[in-house]
């Protein structure tokens, strides 16, 4: 997804703030209070919010999102997180026919 965002988290997974990366990133997250919420709340909300803003085209098996992380188990579990979050976002707006799911790298 073009909107680029860095969540900055504290030792308890609750974040301090956000780091909007670039015009359509300021676009999703125009509505949306992310700090203080925990980690998976916040990506949750910044998903959804992508989804309504149409940078998730949830009728496309070629949505591409890429999560980096400092440490590399780190950004597998942040890859997961966003798999399974979006996956069960998709699955409530698709018929259940065409359950496609989100590629990330």
């Amino acid at each position: 997804m073009n909107p680029g965002v860095e969540f900055i988290r504290d030792e308890d997974e609750n974040i301090v703030s956000i780091q909007l990366l670039n015009e359509d990133a300021e676009i999703v997250a125009a509505d949306l209070e992310l700090e203080g919420l925990r980690y998976k709340v916040a990506l949750a909300e910044f998903l959804d919010a992508a989804i309504e803003t149409g940078y998730i085209d949830v009728d496309s098996d070629e949505n591409v999102i890429t999560v980096t992380a400092d440490d590399e188990a780190v950004q597998e579990e942040r890859k997961a997180d966003v798999e399974v979050i979006l996956s069960t976002s998709l699955c409530l707006l698709r018929p259940q026919s065409s359950n496609k799911h989100p590629h990330t790298g």
